[in-house]
């Protein structure tokens, strides 16, 4: 009986295992078809360290795909054996966002990353930073705070993405509010966020709604400060929807 035999204690494993392996000649144990195997064609014994099981595997990454040539998901993409992003990955536009765009070891996918928004342009800020990815990355894609001035109350303010606001893809702070032309009587209330009390996020003046209000006959109390006639985009004092005077 031939078999068992014992020929790999006599071969050396130094570039040869694809002569007999790569395509399973012989009636040996061959490479498995491209869509579950990962597109090499020879030096099995690169990756493969063991004569007795495949499966141990340490896989070293060729010069042609070194981090920074954008082709990690040539086998990183779900159809090999390659590992591919997680269900729970933040979702990235199709075609610009790259593995190594962000992902920047060979050794693992969770070491050395660093956020890259500049792929991900396209895509509204809103669509990571919701709440539903905050164990992402280094920090998660965080999501707002439960004291962020409410944007639903702004005109149209719910369809309004982060950026109408924030910036910079480095810091939250970085921000210049955009009241995106709201005015008082349903299109957006200043006391939403400028009445004395609220504790919104954010530097704006916070002032009782009645604070140069004097009773007169016939004059009834403004309902909020743009209906107040002092302040703009009703009334005359100050910047409209940046300074109140």
């Amino acid at each position: 009986n031939w078999a068992p035999s014992k020929f790999h204690t006599n071969i050396s494993i130094n570039t040869q295992c694809s002569s007999c392996h790569l395509t399973g000649a012989y009636g040996l144990t061959g490479k498995p078809a491209t869509a579950t195997h990962s597109t090499v064609t020879s030096n099995c014994e690169s990756c493969h360290r063991s004569t007795s099981s495949w499966q141990s595997v340490q896989f070293t990454h060729a010069a042609a795909n070194a981090v920074g040539t954008g082709t990690c998901d040539t086998c990183h993409n779900g159809s090999t054996s390659a590992k591919a992003k997680s269900a729970n990955h933040i979702p990235i536009p199709a075609g610009s966002a790259k593995c190594d765009s962000c992902h920047r070891s060979q050794v693992s996918f969770a070491t050395a990353v660093t956020m890259n928004h500049t792929v991900v342009a396209t895509a509204t800020c809103k669509s990571c930073h919701n709440g539903s990815f905050l164990s992402a990355g280094a920090q998660g894609a965080l999501a707002k705070p439960a004291n962020h001035v409410p944007e639903a109350q702004l005109l149209n303010g719910s369809a309004m993405d982060c950026r109408a606001c924030h910036s910079s893809t480095t810091s939250w702070a970085t921000e210049r509010m955009d009241h995106n032309n709201s005015m008082g009587g349903g299109a957006g209330w200043c006391t939403g966020c400028h009445l004395t009390g609220k504790n919104y996020l954010g530097r704006m003046d916070k002032k009782s709604l009645l604070h140069e209000y004097k009773p007169k006959a016939g004059v009834a109390a403004p309902t909020d400060c743009s209906a107040s006639g002092c302040h703009r985009p009703l009334g005359n004092k100050g910047a409209t929807y940046s300074k109140w005077d």
